[in-house]
């Protein structure tokens, strides 16, 4: 299990969250971000958005935590789906 800490850099209420992971992830993970789009009557898109920015011996050397932020960030949007849902 990997453990990072993170910055929450914008939010707007039942839209957007915004955030960067601290130093030295914040180099190669500048920004992710959670959003929520209203489609009217039929409830609302839910995205979310890691941005990267390894070059490829990042890519080969970190795979395994690349893997694990990714399942992670998938798991992350779920969860909130389920709470802004309720």
């Amino acid at each position: 299990m990997h453990k990072l800490k993170f910055l929450c850099t914008s939010v707007v209420t039942n839209r957007l969250i915004e955030y960067k992971p601290s130093f030295p992830w914040s180099i190669f993970m500048p920004k992710s971000q959670f959003v929520m789009e209203s489609r009217g009557e039929k409830g609302c898109a839910f995205t979310a958005t890691i941005s990267f920015r390894a070059g490829s011996l990042f890519k080969k050397l970190g795979k395994k935590r690349l893997e694990a932020v990714k399942q992670h960030m998938k798991e992350e949007g779920e969860n909130l789906k389920k709470i802004l849902e309720r």
